[in-house]
């Protein structure tokens, strides 16, 4: 599998998986557990606790980033990238 075949899967895995009833409630889950709407500064965290809510975060940013991405407009620059290559 390409690198552009697997950014795609990737797109749709994450759309289909929480497109559901059940995957809208086990991303709020998610979500809370990586502490999105928390800030990872707060005074009297170690630096190790800080580095930890840091890296939790960045799963569910991801998370949301690809599911804000539409598989069809990145279909359609990889179409027009190879016609340009």
């Amino acid at each position: 599998m390409t690198r552009k075949q697997t950014e795609q899967q990737v797109i749709q895995d994450c759309q289909e998986t929480f497109a559901t009833e059940h995957g809208q409630r086990a991303l709020e889950r998610i979500a809370k557990y990586c502490k999105e709407d928390e800030s990872c500064y707060k005074s009297g965290k170690s630096d190790n606790d800080i580095l930890v809510d840091i890296g939790k975060r960045c799963v569910i940013l991801m998370l949301r980033r690809q599911l804000k991405r539409d598989l069809n407009v990145v279909k359609q620059k990889e179409a027009r990238n190879d016609r340009d290559s």
